[in-house]
């Protein structure tokens, strides 16, 4: 994942499995580890997830969204009619594909969706952070 925009450029390298998300500075060949819900500032999938926590969540259907069958969730607060945030699952992917978060009081929207889906292997090269890194 990279920050194209605004002056620092950041590149984020995040493994799933270990839960672990690198946030690298190639300017200045630093990173910084972070681990869980602690990486929510540079990984906006870690930070969806964290949104979640604690919303009850309802199964309200299956869509399909870029070409991939998904389940469609709603999230909710206990004391709330109307559903927090909206997310579609791709079972295949073993990941969300979409996700709404309505913030409300006039803020608008946040929407994170993944295009461009490729799939395949990867080297696992792509999941270390470089040797000149510090």
């Amino acid at each position: 994942m990279e920050k194209l925009t605004g002056e620092d450029r950041i590149l984020i390298i995040a493994d799933r499995e270990l839960d672990i998300t690198w946030a690298l500075n190639p300017e200045e060949k630093a990173y910084i580890e972070l681990k869980g819900t602690d990486a929510a500032f540079f990984n906006p999938v870690r930070a969806w997830e964290a949104i979640r926590d604690g919303l009850d969540e309802k199964k309200v259907g299956d869509e399909t969204i870029l070409g991939y069958l998904c389940e469609k969730y709603t999230y909710s607060y206990p004391e709330q009619k109307e559903p927090s945030a909206e997310g579609w699952y791709s079972p295949k992917l073993e990941q969300f594909i979409r996700q709404i978060v309505y913030y409300g009081g006039g803020q608008g929207d946040g929407l994170l969706e993944m295009i461009n889906i490729i799939e395949a292997p990867q080297d696992d090269s792509l999941f270390k952070v470089p040797a000149d890194y510090q």
